[in-house]
């Protein structure tokens, strides 16, 4: 546990403030707003952007997916690598070239959005082991009930953190979790979209930011 992989990183969301077509192709996208320094993703609709430059801090140009072209264009977000987790940061699940281990805050945010993501009963040697939260997705409800489904799947994954931590002697004081908190829930109707805001507390008082989007 306290050598993990590291599967999580960290994002900024760079402030946007237009979005237009470009004058020549409606393939692509001008996209304007401020601190496009060391950007990484633009994701348009939740996609992945296939290609993006970035003009200057100010402005960069995404092409948009081929299958969403035809389509009403609902989200634009342009993401840049952030070191430390902060307010505005977003969390992304990737492969990480270097093979590094996660360690400190950022084991801590891995194993505790494992067991928020998991589907009790999905681990045959930990059939208890899961807050369920990937199960929202593809339900229908209010946005109460989004809200509460988000509320006892984020205390259910802390339970469970505290719960499994104490088997762990190995880990630092960064790495061990006190509580989690339950920001804000948004439920965007017309894109579809769960937005949810967690802080994550660690045993050390160091804490961590978490931004999700479903």
């Amino acid at each position: 546990m306290a050598e993990d992989y590291r599967v999580v990183g960290f994002r900024r969301l760079a402030p946007i403030s237009r979005v237009t077509f470009t004058r020549l192709s409606t393939a692509s996208l001008d996209i304007r707003g401020r601190d496009f320094h060391d950007v990484v993703d633009v994701r348009i609709n939740g996609s992945r952007a296939p290609e993006f430059i970035v003009l200057g801090p100010k402005r960069l140009i995404a092409e948009i997916p081929a299958r969403l072209r035809k389509r009403q264009l609902r989200t634009v977000s342009v993401l840049a690598a952030d070191a430390r987790p902060t307010e505005r940061s977003l969390i992304t699940f990737e492969a990480f070239s270097s093979g590094g281990m996660a360690t400190g805050r950022t084991l801590m945010v891995q194993y505790y959005l494992s067991i928020l993501f998991m589907t009790p009963g999905s681990d045959i040697f930990d059939p208890t082991r899961g807050a369920g939260l990937m199960s929202v997705l593809g339900t229908t409800g209010t946005a109460q009930d989004f809200r509460s489904r988000a509320v006892l799947a984020v205390k259910s994954a802390q339970d469970q953190m505290i719960d499994r931590q104490t088997g762990l002697p190995s880990l630092t004081d960064a790495e061990r979790i006190k509580k989690a908190d339950l920001v804000k829930v948004e439920y965007v109707a017309q894109s579809a979209e769960l937005r949810i805001q967690i802080r994550l507390t660690a045993m050390d008082g160091s804490t961590s930011p978490a931004s999700l989007v479903f």
